[in-house]
């Protein structure tokens, strides 16, 4: 991934797209070859998750600043008057903010921070791919299962790492605008991925991880910032959590079914098609329902 550097927020991920994007052109390349390990069709998958431990060092700053930033917007999300899911998501949780449960403790983190966000509370909330929802998704469920089960620093490191990584490979695709919710697909394709890092998980998990995804909220819908951005979170939460113990298991829907590919990238590239170009039309629908709203 070249020279390191001093980076934080969406900066980050614009310094390292094209490191990717070369990265990718080379594992394409080797699949191309006619080398045993082609395959697999999770290699390429595999050599991203490897990946993460070039660069794990360059995200540490990152990834502390987005723990300390985005949980003093979930505590300005649990306290304010304003929001409405926060206070039920906490007693929904025991009234904990970490309790035993992971799932309800991941919603909770993540999606009062959303809650704060999206309402316009005066905390920043730190962006991926150009979005501060994409990054508490990607980043939050994470945060929460770390502590919970005492893993340490690194863990946190090569599991934020991953998302990322995933997360920005369907934008790639899905382009920062779209109508379609990347929030929940593609960081919530990425916290995924990184649940089953942390659980333990091989890369061929990771793929049915994916599969389970792709074939369960590719399409849901991005009718601008507001405050179904938290259901949607809710949803990307649960989606996630059950795709990633779906996978564990072995169960995942097939690459016969739907827009599921041969490989975890093929599946990656038509998630984010089906929104660019798949959704122009629907972009421009939901445009002229809000535009009807306002007259």
């Amino acid at each position: 991934f070249g020279k390191k550097r001093k980076l934080t927020g969406q900066s980050y991920c614009t310094a390292y797209r094209k490191q990717i994007a070369a990265l990718d052109m080379k594992m394409n390349e080797f699949l191309s070859k006619e080398d045993p390990r082609a395959g697999d069709l999770t290699f390429l998958l595999g050599l991203f998750a490897f990946s993460i431990s070039q660069f794990s060092v360059q995200i540490k700053t990152d990834v502390n600043r987005y723990a300390a930033d985005f949980y003093a917007l979930f505590e300005e999300g649990l306290q304010n008057e304003r929001t409405t899911y926060a206070r039920y998501l906490l007693e929904k949780n025991g009234g904990e903010i970490f309790s035993q449960d992971e799932q309800k403790t991941a919603s909770l983190l993540c999606n009062v921070a959303i809650e704060a966000r999206v309402i316009g509370l005066d905390k920043p909330a730190m962006s991926i791919t150009g979005s501060g929802a994409h990054g508490i998704i990607a980043t939050m469920p994470l945060y929460g299962v770390c502590k919970i089960r005492g893993l340490n620093d690194e863990m946190l490191y090569r599991a934020t790492a991953l998302s990322y990584l995933v997360c920005m490979y369907i934008k790639e695709y899905s382009g920062k605008l779209s109508a379609f919710c990347g929030c929940g697909i593609a960081a919530g394709t990425g916290m995924a991925c990184a649940l089953v890092y942390l659980y333990g998980g091989n890369v061929n998990q990771m793929a049915n991880t994916i599969n389970n995804m792709a074939s369960s909220i590719t399409g849901m819908i991005c009718h601008g910032g507001n405050k179904g951005c938290t259901m949607k979170g809710i949803v990307a939460v649960d989606a996630a959590f059950q795709s990633a113990e779906f996978g564990m298991q072995g169960i995942f829907i097939d690459d016969i079914h739907g827009i599921n590919g041969k490989t975890p990238e093929e599946t990656m590239r038509h998630m984010g098609e089906i929104a660019s170009p798949g959704m122009t039309g629907t972009e421009k629908t939901i445009v002229d329902i809000l535009q009807e709203k306002m007259s």
